[in-house]
């Protein structure tokens, strides 16, 4: 968003920075992930990649779903990506 005044991009620290306890969150997501993290913060818009990650499998409708696949969680980092989107946003998401 350009400032009305200064003609400035003002939706993103003057000097660079990130919000406090962003780092440690991107360092607790990192240690929480087998594959690659990669992360873009500019201003409001937070992006979260995560590589060699594919959320897919197979449903057979002709027999019961088994146990693995009922329990089976297709996004173990939710909640440290969760953390990290406080992280940027300097607040508490509702989860």
């Amino acid at each position: 968003m350009l400032g009305r005044e200064s003609g400035e991009d003002d939706s993103k620290p003057a000097d660079g920075s990130v919000p406090k306890g962003f780092y440690e969150a991107l360092q607790v997501l990192k240690e929480k992930t087998e594959g690659d993290v990669l992360v873009s913060l500019r201003g409001k818009e937070l992006n979260v990649f995560i590589g060699n990650r594919f959320i897919t499998y197979r449903i057979r409708t002709n027999r019961p779903p088994e146990e693995g696949r009922i329990s089976y969680d297709p996004f173990p980092e939710y909640d440290q990506v969760l953390a990290l989107i406080e992280a940027a946003a300097g607040e508490k998401t509702a989860k």
